[in-house]
């Protein structure tokens, strides 16, 4: 079974609502939670044998926000020991993005489970502090602060994409 086919496989086992592009190794997906809803992106890049998960921010920062988003996407990443945020500087597209090797090798449930599910909670765990920054005047070091003193575990809805 090929890796894609192990990551369709892994959603169908969770019941997960999926739309697939098998010619173009990408799965998407609908993710909301108590805070917001986003897209989710796996593309399974055999070319250059990678995994990768996307969690996309919905919305896009306005260009005298990036240097702040900027400052608190640096923030949120240090110490992050799986995945990293980034942002687009040209048009303000920020996401969560995990990725790992593909060696052939069958990948398990858990590792997938660990690479879909976990890079989840982490954006989760940012997104209202990304938000705040965008929207309000709470400073970079505030807004991450905040998320990282969260402690609870968000319940996510994995809808289909529309």
């Amino acid at each position: 079974m090929s890796a894609f086919e192990q990551v369709q496989a892994f959603f169908d086992k969770q019941e997960l609502k999926y739309r697939s592009d098998p010619e173009l190794g990408m799965l998407q997906m609908h993710v909301s939670s108590r805070n917001g809803s986003w897209q989710c992106i796996v593309h399974v890049n055999t070319d250059r044998n990678v995994l990768s998960v996307f969690y996309i921010f919905p919305v896009k920062v306005k260009k005298a926000k990036r240097p702040l988003l900027s400052e608190t996407l640096v923030r949120a990443n240090y110490g992050l020991l799986v995945g990293c945020f980034e942002m687009d500087y040209e048009d303000g597209e920020i996401r969560y993005k995990s990725s790992m090797p593909l060696h052939g090798d069958e990948l398990s449930d858990d590792v997938l489970h660990h690479i879909v599910l976990a890079s989840a909670h982490t954006f989760e765990r940012y997104f209202e502090s990304l938000m705040l920054v965008i929207y309000s005047d709470i400073s970079p070091a505030e807004a991450v602060a905040r998320a990282e003193r969260k402690e609870e575990d968000p319940t996510f809805d994995f809808e289909a994409y529309r």
